[in-house]
């Protein structure tokens, strides 16, 4: 009788770095006309988008979860409401994502005097 010996052997790949990705830089576009009450009201409105935003991300992470990246969104305010709005640097990020953001912005509600232009820089890493 022969017996023969069966070895299973799995090759695992070592946990990858997350990808680098260059920084995205400061913007210098946040001009609403209503003044500096008015730049700061849009910080507070950035920040209520925040878990929507970090959904757009989380959701690119469950494909590749050690995502990163940057993104600046460009939105033309008037009366308050997004009129329009643009992906104006992107960095690491897929176009999904970037487009997931950019609708996210483009619900953003403002105070109804502002009008101008407001950059959202927005950086986004897997925390390992």
């Amino acid at each position: 009788m022969v017996s023969l010996g069966l070895v299973v052997v799995w090759a695992c790949k070592p946990p990858e770095a997350p990808k680098a990705f260059e920084p995205c830089a400061d913007p210098a576009v946040t001009t609403m006309e209503a003044g500096t009450a008015a730049v700061q009201a849009a910080d507070a409105v950035v920040t209520a988008l925040g878990p929507k935003l970090r959904a757009c991300y989380e959701t690119a992470r469950r494909s590749e979860p050690l995502l990163q990246g940057c993104i600046v969104v460009v939105a033309k305010v008037d009366r308050g409401k997004v009129e329009e709005n643009h992906v104006d640097t992107l960095h690491g990020l897929d176009a999904e994502t970037a487009e997931c953001i950019r609708a996210v912005v483009s619900q953003a509600s403002f105070d109804p005097s502002a009008k101008g232009r407001v950059a959202v820089p927005l950086t986004f890493t897997s925390g390992k």
